[in-house]
């Protein structure tokens, strides 16, 4: 059991972000051949693109966290000492860690006004409440992924510095 937790951990968004973009192109080419070859189209593979689109993107910048990929700009961060670099990069994620709390607030405000007044897909006939969750959830992740950074950082091995 520890093996497949351990690998759920270190795989999670990548086989969720794999899903979605699978999903979606799936979708998306199936509505093709449908319009061209058929003449006729399936109603909700709009909004399944979209959820597959928005899983994968909020997932992927949980990713991007974990792996200290996403977009930096680091031209001046690199003319800096490795002291300085270092309290660039953690001040820029103080930064960020700051908005991500915000779009959680909000996102959880969302999800509580779906929740309390059922707002139906009108394609697909689905509660808007699950498919959006995925916001709030996904945000949770990125803060879960971000402490973790630092977690590692500072209690295994401060020794080779935050990965900048």
């Amino acid at each position: 059991m520890p093996n497949f937790i351990r690998t759920l951990e270190s795989r999670f968004e990548e086989i969720f972000c794999v899903t979605g973009l699978s999903v979606m192109a799936s979708v998306i080419f199936f509505q093709v051949v449908l319009r061209v070859f058929f003449e006729t189209a399936f109603h909700g593979a709009e909004e399944i693109a979209v959820y597959g689109m928005v899983t994968a993107v909020y997932l992927g910048c949980s990713l991007a966290i974990r792996e200290r990929a996403h977009i930096r700009i680091t031209f001046l961060i690199e003319k800096l000492p490795h002291k300085g670099q270092v309290i660039c990069v953690v001040l820029a994620d103080l930064l960020w860690m700051a908005f991500i709390l915000l779009l959680l607030k909000e996102s959880i405000t969302w999800i509580q006004l779906l929740i309390e007044f059922d707002y139906i897909s009108p394609a697909l006939g689905i509660n808007q409440k699950f498919p959006q969750s995925i916001v709030p959830l996904a945000l949770c992740l990125m803060i879960l992924r971000m402490a973790q950074v630092y977690y590692r950082w500072i209690v295994r091995d401060q020794a080779e510095g935050l990965p900048l």
